[in-house]
């Protein structure tokens, strides 16, 4: 699958298993599928009633005044910092 047919995909460069998410501004990521410890990320997948998932910052999904996040609530982090050859799709400026 690719982003444009459902969240779940491959990386096309490593292999890796990633999901497809759209961050605040509407730009697409890819996201690693396992879950990482939280003090690694601050990031966070939602998914949306059309099925599509947003990747985003804790602080947009605080739930509480005392700033700590839903009980449950697991991390993820983008692809682009553990794909191995994150550099080849980086864009040129």
């Amino acid at each position: 699958m690719s982003r444009k047919g459902g969240p779940e995909g491959e990386c096309r460069s490593c292999g890796a298993p990633i999901y497809w998410a759209q961050s605040k501004n509407k730009k697409w990521i890819p996201v690693d599928r396992e879950p990482v410890h939280e003090q690694r990320s601050k990031f966070t997948l939602m998914k949306r009633p059309d099925g599509r998932l947003r990747f985003l910052h804790i602080h947009d999904v605080l739930d509480n005044t005392e700033g700590r996040p839903p009980p449950g609530l697991r991390f993820f982090v983008a692809h682009f910092k553990t794909c191995p050859n994150a550099k080849d799709h980086r864009r040129s400026s």
